[in-house]
């Protein structure tokens, strides 16, 4: 080691000691948030132009700062980032799923449970 410290004074290289990990307490210092709660229902329209919205029962919760979507057996074509999505089914079967988000401190984003609806080629018009 005393060799290897020379050779680095030598070259102009410092040797540091190993920096210690931060604490799951600072991280959560710079880096936090509440996450939402999970959307209690995904209400859709059952003819096309199809239109699917996260609702919850007893009003909208504050701190929802957006949704994330995602689908299968279709195309989200708008609303993306709302409450509220336009798609087009292009599948026999469609699963749509949603989950709302927060913004936290340090660049940080809590996300809510996903809520997810199947059905065929009808949507429901309240999926549980």
């Amino acid at each position: 080691m005393r060799n290897l410290l020379f050779l680095l004074s030598l070259v102009g290289l410092m040797a540091f000691a190993p920096a210690e990990l931060p604490t799951a307490t600072d991280i959560e210092s710079v880096v936090s948030c509440t996450s939402p709660p999970t959307p209690t229902h995904i209400l859709s329209t059952t003819e096309a132009p199809y239109r699917a919205c996260a609702v919850y029962f007893g009003g909208y919760p504050a701190g929802i700062d957006g949704y994330e979507w995602t689908i299968t057996g279709g195309t989200i074509t708008s609303g993306q980032g709302s409450n509220c999505i336009n798609f087009v089914a292009t599948g026999s079967t469609v699963k749509v799923c949603v989950r709302a988000f927060s913004y936290g401190t340090g660049g940080a984003i809590c996300y809510s449970g996903q809520k997810c609806s199947s059905y065929g080629t009808t949507p429901c018009t309240l999926c549980p």
